[in-house]
């Protein structure tokens, strides 16, 4: 079983790291846990261990590992209700959650060896460089055949505007979108870049070329990797638990994510659960799970994080959901 998330899948807040939720939920299915979360983590901060334990052979045990995950505590704490943010979580969460459910038999990463290229392009060196290539050459394209009615380009954006550049996504030939690398919010930590996701459904089933090609004549289009839904049937099942409350005389604490509202909450909760929808659509295997509705705020002192009783509490929604299918 994989785990992504924050300090608080981490298990922080609980006396001993067994009964941090994660490692309950863990326990109780009888399976063992590699827990890939970070302290302090947004979404988008996730990448990297999303893209390095998912490319790993960890992840490629048949059947697939189920994913655990809990997301959007710290975004929400940070962007507030803020736009920019909503739209900019929705997005990265949208790429990582794809990632996660295709098989390997529906991705495929840019620096995979199956992938045609034409011009320059280098090894993007972040997510530990496992991933990803970029191209700063009008012109230059990257391209790979996957399977699906609905296919996906997982991409890199950068913060700030016309920071990277723009790409036109083609499909058979056929340029459907055009992608533009800049213009994210920052992060809290500062990290420039985010994953986003580029979507193109509506196709017949089967096989279809995709191409990723630089439109811009300044700015570097990063390329991560390339899937289609067609053998979604085969990848893993993702258990998403939707934003944390804080009790509200919290909200306004510990800047610079200090920004937080029951209003935020629910915002970000929205916003998860249309993605969700979206990608369960597709065929992928991503189950929401309510965690919002089982916990009741139990919390130590430092309003953050859940004591013994919240991390049981939260186990406990992901293992309902679980029993359910």
């Amino acid at each position: 079983m994989l785990a992504f998330g924050d300090s608080v899948t981490l298990g922080v807040g609980a006396s001993v790291p067994e009964r941090g939720w994660a490692r309950r939920v863990a326990a109780a299915r009888g399976e063992s846990l590699v827990n890939g979360a970070v302290s302090g983590t947004q979404v988008a901060e996730m990448a990297d261990a999303v893209y390095r334990i998912a490319v790993s052979r960890i992840a490629e045990d048949s059947p697939p590992p189920d994913r655990l995950w809990l997301a959007g505590y710290n975004d929400m704490r940070f962007w507030g209700c803020s736009p920019s943010g909503l739209a900019s979580f929705g997005g990265s969460l949208a790429a990582l959650l794809t990632y996660l459910a295709l098989p390997p038999e529906g991705r495929v990463c840019a620096q995979s060896p199956v992938v045609a290229l034409s011009g320059t392009w280098m090894t993007t060196p972040v997510y530990g460089g496992v991933v990803g290539r970029y191209s700063n050459q009008q012109g230059a394209s990257l391209g790979a055949i996957v399977t699906g009615s609905t296919v996906y380009v997982g991409l890199t954006a950068l913060t700030g505007v016309d920071a990277g550049g723009d790409a036109a996504i083609v499909v058979d030939g056929a340029e459907v979108i055009i992608a533009h690398c800049s213009g994210l919010p920052a992060l809290g930590t500062g990290r420039p870049y985010a994953p986003l996701l580029v979507r193109v459904d509506g196709l017949a089933p089967g096989p279809h070329h995709i191409a990723v090609v630089v439109r811009s004549a300044t700015g570097n289009v990063y390329v991560d990797w390339l899937g289609g839904n067609g053998d979604s049937a085969l990848g893993a099942i993702v258990w998403l638990g939707d934003c944390l409350a804080m009790t509200p005389e919290w909200y306004g604490t510990f800047a610079p994510y200090a920004a937080g509202s029951s209003e935020a909450v629910r915002r970000f909760r929205i916003v998860t659960r249309a993605v969700v929808a979206r990608l369960r659509g597709d065929g992928l295997a991503i189950r929401a799970v309510n965690v919002g509705d089982a916990f009741d705020l139990v919390r130590v002192a430092d309003g953050v994080h859940p004591n013994d009783v919240g991390h049981a509490q939260i186990a406990s929604a992901f293992l309902a959901a679980m029993a359910g299918g």
